[in-house]
């Protein structure tokens, strides 16, 4: 289960430093615990993340932020709004869809994250301001 190429886990870290600028936290735990399943993790990621997709990069961080916040990975949303913004997503779009996220979740997903979440949008838009 550990065993996995030079190679192909060279390929793997290269996939998070093109689409988050590095790794995660939780994600640099997994390479150094489970590398094999980061590799496989990240053959599927790859896939998902790929450049002929017909989704736009930042609605598909979009779409990352929305599960992470379903699920309660607040952390991992936090880190998709970022790049998400980078890549052009609007603070209108955000809201709407963090909106669309309180009336099928519950206003309580707004408590759990999506406030946090709006907050962090606001401050990377402000540094990249200054």
């Amino acid at each position: 289960m550990d065993k996995v190429s030079e190679e192909d886990l060279s390929a793997a870290l290269k996939h998070y430093e093109n689409t988050l600028g590095g790794l995660p936290e939780v994600i640099k735990l997994m390479v150094s615990q489970m590398p094999a399943v980061f590799e496989g993790y990240s053959r599927m990621r790859s896939a998902v993340m790929a450049g002929d997709s017909q989704i736009p990069r930042h609605y598909k961080e979009l779409i990352f932020i929305l599960l992470d916040l379903a699920t309660g990975s607040v952390d991992g949303a936090l880190i998709h709004t970022s790049v998400a913004m980078s890549k052009g997503l609007s603070i209108r779009e955000l809201t709407e869809a963090l909106a669309q996220a309180v009336l099928v979740l519950g206003i309580s997903v707004w408590d759990r994250g999506g406030a946090e979440i709006l907050n962090h949008a606001l401050q990377h838009i402000a540094k990249e301001e200054t």
